[in-house]
């Protein structure tokens, strides 16, 4: 017994202990008896004393006496007594167990998952620590293409100039970034869905804390700030809370803000000594400008220990209808979210133009082309019309044939992924949610080792992919290079999500087109572009 509750973590298991031995004595002391009691009457005994009347100890119910007859017969006060025993000895061996398993929850339920989220139809806000983003956007991908968010801001992206936007595109979001040029590591990201209309507030990145900020401009709504920080640890703290105060104060109180950080300070109070006195100083700025933390869970946890290091930040609480954490494979950091109760911005669709050749028959098409009277097209000595006509001519009967149809795009495209290497990924997810649930060494050893070979497979599947798709249309040029410019991380453009006008934000695509169309066509433009050109050398 002493090796048992050595084994148990925590009052409960000790509680479950003791009530177990508790049964026990009270069994072992029971007079003897020579009426067996069976499983069944135990079955019915617990029954029995659950019912809210009770005679003698039994409930004598005619439905219950004339199905149960032979059991009830059995029972009385004494029987009643000795099945409960029987009874809460075994469950408090099962919940010993169960415990001792660690793998229960204090509060088992259902919860929410991640795929839940994406299907709020309220704005999704959310913040991860990456640790560089380069090596992690096949990735990431493939999160967002299963569970696509409004809003993703990123921290230690570790990226450098000489890395541009395209190598770090995703299909679908706008992005704006700050890098710490200066040093290794550091920077920050903001993913933006396309459709939501924004603006980068470019006079609250400071080059201090690395921060990135964006304005939602949110028709008839009050204007909402999204900004991420990240203080690097070689960075004062003192030097970066002056500099967080002079951003704060620059921001009007009616605005709502929203800030996703990562202070590299455990904000966790609960037998924390450490970091007490950093704790109090970012707790004071923020309570001076009405801000309030929502994140209480660890958001780093590794096999030593869990801290609390990503935070989320607002404003306006009242707004916040849910927010939380959800570990993720990126990253020894976790995903905090929040959701802003907003309408929903609906994204709009990538639409491709393409031929149907479902019903196309050759035969036909060569007839059709053969009816065609071109004498009059070869008989035209206006070289420009005889190429207009012939377009028209040959347009109309491919287009009997071969119809344009309109298809819309749905996702991010990853060709390469494998039935297989989706299962080892699942695999890989499962085992770092029970590395993090049971702390144990030997759980986190096997995360880490399906980890880097679900990386290794991978490389290797996005390889042999590329490699066969080039060997296969090396003939065809126009495919080849389709390809290579995946490769290269060509990056397609983005939709226009709003535009400033005279003080006033546009985020209807019919009314950013007008206005566009209005500046450009006065030439004003062109006189001051032309006022600012450098002379070239020489002439």
């Amino acid at each position: 017994m002493a090796a048992c509750i050595s084994a148990v973590n925590g009052s409960r298991g000790l509680c479950l202990i003791l009530l177990h031995v508790c049964f026990i004595h009270h069994f072992i002391n029971l007079p003897e008896t020579t009426v067996s009691l069976t499983d069944g009457d135990t079955l019915y005994a617990s029954r029995y004393l659950a019912e809210p009347t009770l005679v003698d100890g039994v409930s004598l119910k005619a439905s219950t006496l004339k199905r149960h007859s032979q059991a009830c017969y059995k029972l009385g006060v004494f029987y009643s007594f000795k099945a409960g025993c029987v009874l809460g000895q075994r469950t408090a061996l099962v919940l010993l167990l169960v415990y001792l398993s660690n793998d229960v929850a204090s509060n088992p339920g259902p919860g929410l998952s991640l795929k839940n989220l994406t299907k709020s139809r309220r704005l999704k806000i959310t913040h991860l620590n990456i640790r560089s983003i380069v090596g992690k956007m096949d990735s990431l991908r493939m999160l967002l293409k299963d569970n696509p968010l409004d809003i993703l801001t990123i921290s230690e992206t570790w990226l450098k100039p000489t890395i541009s936007d395209n190598e770090v595109s995703l299909l679908g979001y706008s992005c704006i970034r700050n890098d710490r040029s200066n040093k290794v590591g550091g920077g920050t990201m903001i993913f933006i869905r396309d459709g939501i209309p924004y603006r980068s507030r470019t006079d609250l990145m400071s080059e201090v804390c690395k921060s990135s900020c964006i304005e939602v401009a949110r028709p008839k709504c009050k204007t909402l700030l999204v900004w991420t920080v990240y203080r690097a640890p070689d960075v004062n703290l003192d030097i970066f809370i002056e500099d967080l105060s002079h951003s704060l104060l620059t921001i009007s109180e009616d605005v709502h803000t929203i800030l996703l950080r990562d202070f590299n300070v455990d904000m966790q109070t609960l037998g924390k000594v450490t970091n007490k006195e950093q704790r109090r100083k970012l707790s004071k700025l923020l309570s001076i400008h009405n801000f309030e933390q929502f994140i209480a869970d660890p958001t780093r946890v590794t096999e030593t220990s869990p801290t609390l290091i990503d935070l989320l930040f607002s404003n306006i609480t009242e707004r916040i209808v849910d927010h939380g954490v959800f570990p993720l494979n990126l990253s020894d950091h976790s995903l905090i979210y929040c959701v802003y109760k907003a309408g929903q911005f609906k994204s709009p669709g990538r639409v491709i133009e393409h031929r149907s050749f479902k019903h196309y028959t050759k035969p036909d098409f060569i007839n059709d082309l053969k009816s065609v009277d071109w004498s009059s097209i070869t008989a035209n000595k206006d070289l420009n019309q005889a190429v207009f006509k012939w377009n028209a001519c040959f347009t109309t009967v491919i287009d009997n044939h071969a119809p344009i149809q309109k298809s819309q795009i749905r996702g991010m495209s990853t060709p390469w992924m494998m039935a297989e290497l989706s299962s080892l990924m699942q695999k890989r997810d499962f085992l770092h949610r029970k590395a993090i649930k049971s702390k144990l060494p030997n759980q986190w050893s096997q995360y880490k080792d399906l980890r880097n070979k679900v990386n290794k497979e991978v490389r290797k599947c996005k390889a042999e992919y590329y490699s066969r798709l080039i060997e296969d249309n090396k003939n065809n040029s126009s495919t080849l290079w389709n390809t290579l410019n995946k490769i290269l991380s060509h990056k397609e453009t983005n939709p226009v999500s709003c535009i400033e006008a005279d003080g006033v934000i546009y985020s209807e695509s019919k009314t950013i087109a007008d206005i566009l169309n209005q500046h450009f066509s006065n030439g004003q433009w062109l006189s001051h572009w032309c006022s600012v050109f450098r002379p070239i050398k020489g002439l």
